[in-house]
């Protein structure tokens, strides 16, 4: 039995499992197959699994939506953190319908008023409270619409009026595992879990990572052994798949079916995804930009200032969704005094282990480094705060430094477990108390430009 003799709700429900390059070669074996795929209901759950809309406008309709961003659509709808110079950043990708293109947006947060008090019985010991609002930026940093192609940089160049900046997007190829050693610059680091690694747009790492061990050694001395849980430490990443440069998908019709009313609609999906869009082997979970400013509209003419090039890595969901066996997972943004409001993910590698790593950082830890590690949650310290009753402490070791990542050392610190969206950090070195709250990623992902509070009750 072959698949044009089967019923057609049958065929319909084993198609609708194949992805867009796949139903190119399907109908391109016989009129029948071909009339099965050249169906909207088809590429209507394609466009939902893929970008997540329900209307195929500002296009005619899902089939032309999905061969005009088929070769964008591995941006999904994610996270990505940048690799900055100390102070990183974040950014959301996301498909916008009333320009029917894929954007980058940077997601940035205000520190909001404050209130500072004292604590219970410590009038040395300051508690920093604030309200922080976590928002997309309006204007996008980089945009991906059905003219741009990855063999060709200038379709890629993006051009923001207002600020007078050119971003241009690059591909980029994951590391073998085999090949990735401690002394390279890479992104993301080995603090940071991640299934692919890419050499740094930097020549070098300026702030090398140090190791975080429990007995405090300093810098100059070797740990006595690695923590075994070290996010990262194995050298292993997988395999980058396969992905690449080309042109718009589109299928290809049987030999004698009907041509398309547009010139692009069903034309060459199959022979045109392995021909371009494999001709370069990248990694779908990261990219460069490249920015520079130029008062030229034009990227060919005028004067480029402050070219920079930023390597960013998608942040895995899997990672920061929390679990009952690993409850603290997750994007929380925590308060820095001075530095403001930073991004930080935390990582537990293991039931008992949490390890709080920077997505953005500031001039004395920067991004990418560990800001606090707890060895065992589960270990109560017997000691209660009436600012926060019947919550329960567990010890920590947080990470300072001088300006520029000189002379790291972790410190003492306590972790008070507010609730499931909220701990409070007590930098026993420092007399200072700090709070973080949890983000929630689903809101943030929703992508709508504007600030709103991440914290409503203070």
């Amino acid at each position: 039995m072959d698949l044009a003799s089967l019923p057609v709700e049958v065929l319909d429900e084993i198609l609708s499992l194949v992805d867009g390059e796949d139903l190119a070669h399907v109908a391109q074996t016989c009129r029948s197959l071909y009339n099965c795929v050249n169906n909207e209901g088809l590429w209507r759950r394609l466009v939902r699994r893929h970008f997540d809309v329900e209307s195929a406008e500002p296009y005619s309709g899902f089939h032309e939506m999905y061969s005009s961003l088929h070769q964008h659509n591995w941006l999904g709808h994610s996270l990505w953190y940048g690799d900055k110079p100390q102070f990183g950043s974040l950014v959301l990708s996301r498909y916008d319908p009333h320009s029917g293109t894929m954007e980058l947006h940077e997601i940035l947060c205000q520190h909001g008023p404050s209130r500072s008090r004292t604590l219970n019985g410590n009038r040395t010991v300051a508690i920093e409270q604030f309200a922080p609002r976590i928002g997309c930026a309006e204007f996008p940093v980089a945009r991906l619409g059905p003219d741009a192609h990855y063999d060709d940089p200038r379709s890629l160049c993006f051009f923001n009026h207002d600020r007078a900046l050119h971003t241009c997007i690059m591909r980029v190829q994951a590391m073998r595992g085999d090949r990735v050693h401690p002394s390279m610059a890479l992104w993301p680091p080995l603090t940071l879990p991640a299934k692919d690694r890419m050499r740094s747009g930097r020549s070098s790492s300026p702030y090398p990572s140090y190791p975080y061990s429990p007995t405090g050694s300093r810098p100059g001395s070797r740990p006595s052994s690695r923590p075994s849980s070290r996010p990262g430490s194995q050298p292993g990443s997988r395999s980058h798949s396969p992905t690449g440069t080309g042109g718009s998908p589109t299928l290809s019709p049987a030999p004698s079916g009907p041509s398309s009313p547009r010139g692009r609609d069903l034309r060459d999906l199959g022979r045109d995804y392995f021909s371009r869009y494999r001709s370069v082997d990248s990694t779908t979970d990261g990219f460069r930009l490249r920015k520079w400013v130029s008062f030229s509209q034009s990227s060919m003419f005028g004067v480029a200032m402050g070219e920079s090039v930023e390597t960013f890595s998608r942040l895995d969901q899997r990672l920061i969704a929390p679990t009952p066996d690993m409850p603290w997972r997750g994007l929380w943004l925590g308060d820095y005094h001075d530095n403001g409001g930073q991004f930080v993910m935390f990582h537990q590698p293991n039931p008992t282990r949490l390890e709080a790593i920077k997505l953005t950082g500031d001039v004395h830890v920067p991004r990418g480094e560990y800001t606090f590690i707890v060895e065992d949650i589960k270990h109560k310290v017997p000691i209660s705060y009436p600012e926060w009753p019947g919550a329960p402490v567990v010890q920590a070791h947080y990470q300072v430094a001088e300006t520029n990542y000189i002379n790291p050392r972790y410190l003492e610190s306590q972790l008070i477990l507010v609730s499931d969206d909220c701990v409070v950090h007590y930098r026993l070195g420092r007399e200072l108390v700090t709070y973080l709250y949890r983000v929630d990623v689903d809101k943030l992902l929703e992508g709508a430009p504007g600030w709103r509070p991440l914290v409503v009750d203070m």
